[in-house]
């Protein structure tokens, strides 16, 4: 039986940030962690983050948004992404980002995924487009 198929978006997350971890610690590569939310249509959301996604990012919808998986990103190239998904979305679509990078945030799945989520609620607190990263916008 493929216990996999009964994982929730969180745990099957959480299991792919594990691995990308333990690789990163082994060949000292940077992973980071972005949480997104999105106020407003679903949709158009998905479109906009759709398009401006690289095909190496593994990305788990939200509620109200979605987590994103960089490997081999630092927090400056997080950044560089999010300049990229605002671009593409010429603010037509009401985005808050917060970012957690390994190693400099955290060395386990629970407490990067834990600092981005809290960075997220942060952003939301801010002006439209709001980006927090080591307590910095």
């Amino acid at each position: 039986m493929n216990h996999a198929a009964f994982e929730t978006n969180e745990e099957l997350l959480s299991r792919l940030l594990d691995y990308e971890l333990r690789a990163s610690q082994r060949y000292r590569r940077f992973v980071t962690v972005v949480s997104v939310g999105c106020e407003g249509e679903p949709n158009q959301f998905k479109a906009v983050l759709g398009e401006s996604l690289r095909n190496s990012d593994a990305v788990m919808a939200q509620l109200h948004g979605a987590t994103i998986l960089m490997g081999e990103t630092n927090g400056a190239g997080a950044l560089t992404a999010i300049k990229r998904y605002k671009t593409h979305c010429d603010g037509s679509v009401d985005m808050r980002f917060g970012i957690a990078a390994y190693p400099t945030d955290g060395c386990d799945a629970v407490t990067l995924l834990t600092v981005a989520g809290n960075r997220l609620e942060e952003a939301r607190s801010r002006d439209t487009g709001a980006v927090v990263w080591q307590g910095c916008t």
